[in-house]
């Protein structure tokens, strides 16, 4: 709302009212008295008024000189990030009037309280990056919404790309990125230097106790002086696990790994499981990371798989299964989760696997691939894409469980349309029978083949007919070609 006073205007026949023009507009209101309150306004907008007077002969007067005003913003603006030289991060934002204090959210994780318009984040490592976010607090705890995150690295900057591969229980394979001008490194294995100026890209650490996480920096030697440009990796060659709340600041391999409670922030860093990852609780919030599993991903109890950013990746080379107890909608609205084993979710709290926004699953196997998604009713994919390379048809065990589906193969398997609307993408071939029991199937100026029966008990077709090609009655074991004619 914009409060608007003036001096009061003299006639000699008697001041009626005032018109209030708003942004050139007249508006309808009833004004007596020399102020107005404008209210219902868009937040952080500028408005232009001017006011004039009329009499009770209906003359109007000159208008009075225009006054620009912006309301004020309701949530965070301006939010910045500063990265000083002494390691720390500076996090400012513009104030918000009527606020009485601001909740700073930092790496998804740690929540501070803040009641001025800054934060100083000291205590960093270098290279290692910072999420933060705010949100405005009002009198009586009610909130604001969250501000759009913003995302920096601790100087000096973005660090050299650190990895590592598991050789056995007693060694692994250090690599990374060829720095322009440099042509020795040194390793160093939980800060002691154990290998001096080594020239290649790469170094092989043997003698490691297996359940043990061990960190490596990999350091640019230039002369006789070091690169603080570096970054770490974690390695374990046995089963890891954590007990307490982790946020990445590093990149981590494990030869397989258990997560049972507290929360895994990935924090932008990638995660890999050389073997299986099982998750029988807590929180594993990929954050603008990469998590990549060799073996299978089992998801079970009280857990979390939490993808909110574009740049969020999950590689399951085995087969992913979700039995979660938590319902995860709206943990799951971006990023892309590859599977190249088979997909199931299985009973657990309902829309414990409900995916929306720009969240994308891949089937990209070399084997033939199958979906089973009990209580499609509720569960849901958003956008799933088929690019199995096997040649065989993609088996859904369960009716049609997404809400855009982009199939890259040649054929599928029998299809039941009864919970999510269908809505074809391409031409597509069913070697079998196709079920319409609920909602629409919309061909959508695409070619439909039917090698089998169609049986429809109820839901919509979405097409007007142009061809119906094959022979015998509609429940026959016939061949029907379905065409949408554009219309």
């Amino acid at each position: 709302m914009i409060s608007l006073s003036w001096s009061a205007s003299t006639d000699n026949v008697g001041v009626k009212g005032y018109y209030i023009y708003r942004d050139g507009v007249k508006l309808d209101v009833s004004v007596t008295e020399p102020c107005f309150t404008d209210e219902g306004l868009t937040e952080n907008t500028t408005y232009r008024y001017y006011v004039t007077a009329y009499d009770e002969a209906g003359n109007e007067s000159e208008r009075s000189t225009e006054l620009v005003v912006m309301t004020l913003a309701n949530n965070i603006t301006g939010l910045n990030a500063v990265v000083n030289v002494d390691g720390s991060i500076l996090v400012s934002w513009n104030q918000v009037a009527r606020a009485a204090a601001y909740e700073l959210m930092i790496d998804e994780y740690e929540s501070v309280c803040i009641y001025d318009t800054s934060y100083l984040h000291t205590g960093l490592l270098p290279n290692t990056r910072h999420t933060y976010r705010v949100r405005v607090r009002y009198a009586g705890n009610d909130y604001g919404a969250w501000s759009e995150k913003k995302v920096v690295f601790s100087f000096p900057g973005k660090p050299l790309d650190v990895g590592a591969d598991i050789i056995d229980d007693n060694s692994v394979r250090i690599f990374w990125n060829q720095v322009q001008g440099i042509s020795k490194y040194n390793v160093y294995r939980d800060g002691e230097l154990i290998a001096a100026e080594v020239k290649a890209v790469e170094f092989t650490d043997t003698g490691l106790t297996a359940g043990r996480d061990y960190e490596y920096e990999v350091r640019a030697v230039s002369g006789d002086s070091e690169s603080v440009e570096n970054q770490r990796v974690i390695v374990n060659t046995g089963t890891g696990s954590i007990s307490a709340n982790t946020v990445l600041n590093e990149n981590r391999v494990y030869k397989s790994f258990n997560l049972k409670s507290r929360i895994i922030n990935l924090n932008g860093y990638r995660f890999k499981v050389e073997g299986d990852l099982v998750q029988s609780g807590g929180t594993l919030d990929v954050n603008g990371g990469r998590l990549e599993v060799t073996g299978n991903y089992t998801i079970s109890g009280s857990s979390y798989l939490e993808m909110t950013e574009e740049e969020d990746y999950v590689l399951v080379r085995g087969d992913f299964e979700t039995r979660s107890d938590n319902n995860h909608e709206n943990k799951l609205t971006a990023g892309t989760l590859e599977v190249k084993g088979n997909f199931t979710r299985k009973a657990g709290v309902s829309a414990n696997f409900k995916a929306s926004g720009t969240h994308r699953v891949v089937l990209s196997g070399e084997k033939q691939q199958t979906i089973d998604f009990s209580s499609t009713n509720i569960q849901q994919f958003n956008i799933l894409e088929n690019k199995n390379t096997s040649g065989k048809e993609l088996i859904f065990k369960n009716s049609y469980n997404a809400k855009i589906f982009i199939n890259n193969t040649s054929g599928l398997s029998p299809m039941t349309v009864e919970y999510h609307d269908w809505n074809l993408t391409g031409n597509e071939v069913i070697n079998g029978d196709l079920y319409i029991k609920g909602k629409t199937l919309n061909l959508a100026g695409k070619t439909l083949k039917v090698n089998g029966n169609l049986i429809q008990t109820g839901g919509y077709i979405g097409c007007k007919w142009r061809k119906i090609r094959g022979r015998g009655k509609l429940h026959n074991k016939r061949v029907f070609i379905f065409e949408d004619d554009g219309r």
